[in-house]
């Protein structure tokens, strides 16, 4: 299974990125309750 964070539409590729640390953090903590 992929990570849902990465089917996004180019539209927001910006907010993404920008939110990328953010996305990294819950994926980590994510990943450590599973």
């Amino acid at each position: 299974m992929g990570n849902p964070t990465q089917v996004v539409s180019p539209r927001s590729n910006a907010t993404t990125q920008a939110f990328d640390p953010l996305n990294r953090l819950i994926t980590a903590v994510y990943n450590k309750l599973n």
